[in-house]
């Protein structure tokens, strides 16, 4: 899928081994290497930059399937199912669901290089601030409440800050806000 891999390329491995890399090809609905056209492909790409075209509606198996890449996925959606899995297993062992589940909220949308939906932002970590030191105050933990910021699609740790305040949103440098626009491509 590296668009830069036109041709056969052989490379030095370290070991002093060579690995030789190919172009993918497709012909009609089907994807392969020279004329090798297997009956499954194997996707290692989170597919953070998008859904590649040369994939879009081929007849093969795609392992995994393309709508599990976080181009097509966002963290919100995970937190939702993750709520209602942490709900139900609390439960089952009897404990406050709060221990193992963090507060969740979605806002936006936001252009941090822009400086736009930064209010909004603001709003939204001093209220789950708020809701997390009402929660220490009742259950006595003596620890200053953060929230966690992070992009609704960024991967590997990109786009994600620790604020302890709700104007840190508003104050965040340029270097900030840039992190947080990026995502893994």
């Amino acid at each position: 899928l590296n668009p830069e891999i036109t041709e056969s390329t052989t490379i030095e491995l370290p070991s002093g081994n060579k690995l030789t890399l190919k172009p993918i090809v497709r012909k009609n609905d089907r994807v392969g290497v020279d004329d090798f056209f297997p009956c499954a492909v194997l996707l290692n790409n989170d597919l953070s930059a998008g859904r590649p075209e040369i994939l879009e509606g081929i007849e093969q198996t795609l392992l995994p399937p393309m709508e599990l890449g976080w181009g097509d996925r966002y963290k919100t959606h995970h937190f939702t199912h993750y709520q209602k899995v942490a709900e139900q297993f609390a439960e089952i062992i009897d404990i406050d669901p709060w221990l193992i589940s963090p507060l969740s909220r979605q806002c936006g949308p936001i252009n941090y290089k822009e400086r736009v939906g930064l209010e909004g932002l603001s709003k939204t970590v001093q209220e789950v601030l708020d809701s997390t030191k009402n929660y220490y105050e009742t259950h006595d933990i003596p620890c200053k409440p953060f929230v966690i910021v992070k992009s609704d699609s960024g991967t590997y740790g990109m786009a994600i800050v620790s604020v302890d305040a709700a104007e840190d949103v508003l104050n965040m440098n340029r270097k900030q806000r840039n992190k947080m626009s990026s995502s893994k491509e």
